[in-house]
């Protein structure tokens, strides 16, 4: 729920539960879960731009998930410790360190986030051979599995990547696969509401037919009863 209003930019709101759900794991020793509500915890003061307590609550989760050898638990950590323009060679660091770690698991979702992720970090620093080099691993893997948000992220670090080098015709072409993407996404979405209405409409129907036949063999019931006394 916390991540759903953080969605929802109500900050506030996503806090005050991730705060109810850490507590809860305290309570219950689920080292687990409690790793899971700071690197949530984190992802929210990454969305509100507070980076310095976005890695305090990050950097606890790793420290959790590493004791107990969570290495989903872990890579994830490190990829979210690479959401912001911070310490860029420690940055690099852990998100190598995820890479190896998804790679190892085949979590091709998660590699192909990594891969945005370094490329990101290369375009801070600058060095838009290796930032093309990412974006374009991470693309590879988004595109063979599927994942148009991830790819949607890729057409973003693109046109930054081409902005910032100076290639304004490239960002421009790369804004452009985002913003028809962004609306196929949007599309698709609207599709879908329309076939859960559908599915739930059926799944009504189903229910009352259904207690149309009890009340049918209830009342069979009751006349038999009545026959046989």
């Amino acid at each position: 729920m916390s991540m759903c209003y953080c969605v929802l930019s109500d900050f506030q709101k996503a806090i005050e539960l991730n705060d109810n759900a850490i507590s809860i794991f305290k309570a219950n020793n689920d080292s687990t879960k409690l790793a899971s509500a700071y690197n949530n915890k984190g992802v929210i003061h990454n969305h509100m731009y507070e980076d310095a307590q976005s890695e305090k609550f990050l950097l606890e989760a790793l420290k959790i998930n590493r004791a107990i050898k969570n290495l989903k638990g872990i890579s994830a950590n490190l990829n979210n410790l690479c959401l912001y323009h911070g310490n860029l060679e420690k940055q690099k660091e852990y998100i190598q360190e995820a890479i190896i770690i998804n790679k190892n698991l085949d979590a091709q979702w998660s590699l192909a986030e990594n891969y945005n992720n370094l490329g990101r970090l290369y375009i801070y620093e600058k060095d838009y051979d290796n930032a093309n080099k990412a974006l374009k691993k991470a693309y590879t893997i988004a595109n063979g599995i599927g994942a148009k948000g991830i790819i949607c992220d890729n057409h973003e670090y693109h046109s930054m990547l081409y902005a910032q080098s100076g290639n304004y015709k490239k960002a421009f072409e790369y804004q452009t696969k985002l913003n028809s993407l962004k609306q196929e996404l949007l599309s698709e979405n609207n599709l879908r509401k329309i076939e859960l209405n559908i599915a739930e409409e059926k799944l009504n129907e189903v229910i009352r037919e259904n207690e149309i036949k009890k009340q049918e063999y209830e009342i069979c019931l009751l006349y038999t009863s009545d026959a046989a006394d």
